[in-house]
């Protein structure tokens, strides 16, 4: 997958809203989101990282899941997005 940050940024959000709309308010406030990046590694970089918290960290948080990660094809590539560094 390519594209600038901020173009990932949104197709990360646009993946976690899936779940979202799916999930009931309930269910969202236990549940570990985790987005498997594994073949879209690009969604790991650290500058979609960092534009994802910038961009849409309040939005995230307001989601109200557990936590919300990404997850790539190692430890260095794999992040917690709702929450800042």
């Amino acid at each position: 997958m390519s594209g600038t940050a901020d173009e990932l940024a949104d197709t990360l959000l646009q993946a976690i809203k899936k779940k979202y709309d799916s999930t009931t308010p309930k269910s969202r406030a236990n549940l570990v989101l985790a987005i498997d990046a594994n073949r879209l590694s690009g969604l790991t970089l650290d500058s979609v990282i960092k534009r994802t918290r910038e961009k849409h960290g309040p939005t995230l948080v307001a989601m109200n899941f557990r936590s919300i990660w990404v997850v790539g094809p190692s430890t260095s590539r794999t992040h917690r997005i709702d929450v800042q560094p």
